[in-house]
C-alpha cells in the first residue's frame, strides 16, 4: 500500500504544477497590464491609469517604428496596431519576417477625441485622453396619456 502513497503524491505533485502553469497562463493573458500582443507568444506591457482630467495609456514598443503604429481613438474606444515587415539574407536567400499586433480597449469614459495627444519617446508610447466633462442629468415630466 506504501508504493501507491508514493505514486498518488507522485501524481498530485504533477497536477498542482499543472495546475498553476495553467492559471498562469489565464493571468498573463488576461489581466489588464498585457494588453497588446507584439511578438508571438507575447504582448508588450501596456499600463493604462487616469486622474480627474484624462486617461493615460503608456505601451513599450522596444524595436517598433513609431511609424508604423496605428492608433484611433473614438468617444470611449481606444484601438491601436502595427504592422511590419523586414527583410534580410540568410543562406543565399531572401528571408522575409514579419510581426503584427492589434488590440482595442474600451476606456472608462468618454473622452475628447480632437484633443488627444501620442508621444514616442525611449520606445515607450504614451497616449494622453482628456476626459469629456459628464453631462447632468434632466429631469423629464411624465405626462398621462
Amino acid at each position: 500500500m506504501s508504493g501507491l502513497t508514493v505514486w498518488m503524491n507522485e501524481e498530485i505533485i504533477k497536477l498542482k504544477q499543472d495546475m498553476d502553469r495553467l492559471f498562469a497562463g489565464i493571468y498573463r493573458d488576461f489581466s489588464g497590464q498585457r494588453l497588446i500582443g507584439h511578438t508571438p507568444g507575447e504582448s508588450p506591457i501596456a499600463s493604462l491609469s487616469e486622474d480627474q482630467d484624462a486617461v493615460v495609456v503608456r505601451i513599450e514598443l522596444a524595436g517598433i517604428d513609431p511609424e508604423n503604429v496605428d492608433v484611433v481613438v473614438a468617444e470611449d474606444i481606444l484601438e491601436i496596431s502595427s504592422a511590419s515587415k523586414q527583410q534580410y539574407s540568410q543562406d543565399n536567400r531572401l528571408v522575409e519576417q514579419g510581426r503584427a499586433f492589434a488590440h482595442r480597449l474600451k476606456l472608462p469614459c468618454r473622452i475628447k477625441t480632437d484633443e488627444v495627444q501620442a508621444r514616442h519617446r525611449e520606445g515607450i508610447l504614451e497616449i494622453v485622453m482628456p476626459k469629456c466633462k459628464p453631462t447632468p442629468g434632466r429631469h423629464l415630466k411624465i405626462v398621462k396619456s
